[in-house]
């Protein structure tokens, strides 16, 4: 996720952000919808394939789903 401020100093190569013809604020919210979109489909994959532990331990670290093992208990 992209604040607006941010855009001059993050490099990012996605079609929203190499897209020069449109102004500031569209190129940031774009670049938000696909991240999120981008996300989504990382999510609905891993839930396929039964593999939602490996995602969170990749996004969230292996001791924050421990915490999350501990609380569910």
């Amino acid at each position: 996720m992209r604040d607006f401020s941010h855009l001059e100093i993050v490099d990012c190569d996605c079609k929203a952000c190499c897209q020069k013809d449109v102004d500031v604020v569209q190129q940031t919210l774009l670049h938000n919808l696909l991240f999120y979109q981008d996300l989504v489909l990382e999510i609905q994959r891993h839930i396929q394939d039964d593999a939602i532990a490996d995602l969170l331990v990749e996004k969230l670290g292996r001791s924050f789903l421990s915490k999350i093992d501990s609380a569910a208990k």
